[in-house]
């Protein structure tokens, strides 16, 4: 693989994850009502929590950009929290909890979960080999 094309990748899922988190910590009111989220006012603590956490994660996925090999370890860790972001938001939706649109949000955390599993996987022997 381009690394290059590597580089824009996780760049991109940083920039992902900061358009996703960036409006739920600034205006989660909002996003609650767009979202369909059944959210009480007093709990857009929670919303907004989520919203850091994601732009955190998102700057991970900078850091990756920037040096793949340095950070490939939390590669894994960043595929399994969007496996799990898309485990719940399906899940809620598919009880009839949420909306469809947290899901079809969802959805491009489960094609960045299959891009950062490609990579990991095939990077693996470019690792066993530097160690």
């Amino acid at each position: 693989m381009n690394n290059n094309k590597l580089d824009r990748m996780f760049a991109s899922g940083a920039l992902f994850n900061l358009a996703a988190g960036a409006p739920l910590l600034l205006a989660p009111s909002f996003i609650s009502q767009l979202m369909n989220l059944p959210v009480a006012a007093d709990n857009y603590l929670f919303i907004q929590i989520a919203g850091m956490a994601i732009i955190g994660f998102g700057w991970i996925y900078w850091l990756i950009a920037k040096e793949p090999q340095r950070f490939r370890p939390l590669i894994m860790i960043g595929l399994v929290l969007k496996v799990g972001v898309v485990a719940f938001a399906y899940s809620y939706w598919c009880m009839g909890v949420i909306g469809w649109q947290l899901p079809a949000l969802a959805f491009g955390d489960v094609i960045y979960a299959g891009l950062f599993w490609r990579y990991y996987r095939h990077t693996a022997s470019e690792q066993a080999d530097a160690a």
